[in-house]
């Protein structure tokens, strides 16, 4: 088992619904694939975590990710073999840190509402990285 955690800045502001299609074929391509984790959207910021086997993590990371050309800045904050999954009921949970009237789709909650990461900050020390990634996790935001 494999951990991958990554920060990007999104090239443009992205409209809730295309956030919604992004998870929704996170989690169809992650199901096929045997990959778990998070995703963390805020001010045209994103940070996420990958698990499962390493070839799935990094094909995933260069082949899809590194080239989507909806974000730049990719920077690899943290990998590592590990035990277990820390995110294993996750096929993509999402967050999307803006509030709105609607109902959310599951997997969607409202971390960090009065407050915001930094990249560089997050890069600069992985387990930043990884407690926010935990806080959200089990809900302690």
């Amino acid at each position: 088992m494999y951990t991958l955690v990554y920060s990007s800045r999104a090239n443009y502001l992205f409209a809730e619904n295309e956030l919604i299609d992004l998870l929704k074929k996170a989690r169809q391509f992650n199901s096929v694939h045997g990959i778990t984790g998070m995703l963390l959207y805020h001010n045209e910021s994103f940070l996420q975590v990958l698990e499962g086997e390493e070839k799935a993590v990094f094909d995933l990371y260069e082949t899809r990710i590194k080239e989507d050309d909806r974000h730049s800045q990719v920077e690899l904050i943290a990998d590592a073999p590990v035990q277990e999954r820390v995110f294993d009921e996750w096929l993509m949970g999402f967050n999307y840190l803006r509030d709105t009237d609607a109902a959310p789709m599951e997997g969607f909650t409202t971390f960090l509402e009065t407050g915001r990461f930094s990249d560089r900050q997050i890069v600069e020390d992985p387990n930043l990285a990884q407690e926010l990634l935990l806080l959200f996790r089990d809900s302690k935001f």
